[in-house]
């Protein structure tokens, strides 16, 4: 429980400093930038926390910046999935839109958080990811993205009781799958 309230609460620190320092750079960096759309393939490794064994999975990933601090992202990932105690398996597909939000860059390597909301074909309810990247532009048409990324369940809200201090979480929660990727995004615009 407390290892989920943690995750939680440096996922929400690491997007709320993300905000602050970038709106900072905003006002700077707004006058040189144009929107860019980059889309590409990608391989990573899948790791379901229920009763599953771990997979190699395939995706497909794309982003439209808006701005220098965020952009719109989407993501396919397919992978197939046996069970550990069975010796049958499941197709995975998970189809999510989502947001993401932009470090300071240096001059070849940026840092990003992201929310994606998660379709996926053996869950009945959409699934929150929350994730961490880095992209590293290897030159002017194409970048290697590092994502590791976090599906959940349900949002759980942190509280504190009075007058005793105890922490908790209020409603589901809880992390399903655990997935890390490397995509090779070309820069179409």
């Amino acid at each position: 429980m407390f290892q989920n309230m943690f995750t939680k609460a440096w996922i929400v620190s690491i997007l709320f400093f993300n905000i602050v320092l970038s709106s900072e750079s905003i006002g700077k960096t707004q006058e040189n930038f144009s929107s860019v759309i980059e889309v590409g393939p990608g391989i990573g490794y899948f790791m379901p926390r229920t009763d599953y064994l771990n997979s190699h999975e395939f995706s497909i990933g794309g982003l439209w910046t808006l701005s220098p601090t965020y952009g719109i992202r989407f993501s396919i990932l397919s992978t197939q999935l046996n069970y550990e105690s069975e010796d049958s398996s499941r197709h995975f597909l998970q189809f999510g839109p989502g947001v993401q939000f932009s470090f300071k860059s240096r001059e070849k390597v940026k840092g990003y958080t992201l929310i994606d909301v998660g379709f996926i074909n053996i869950e009945k309810d959409a699934l929150f990811i929350f994730g961490i990247g880095m992209k590293y532009r290897m030159n002017e048409k194409y970048s290697l993205n590092f994502e590791l990324r976090d599906y959940h369940k349900g949002i759980g809200i942190p509280f504190v009781t009075f007058p005793r201090s105890q922490a908790g979480v209020r409603g589901e929660g809880g992390s399903k799958y655990l997935d890390f990727q490397v995509q090779l995004h070309y820069r179409i615009k």
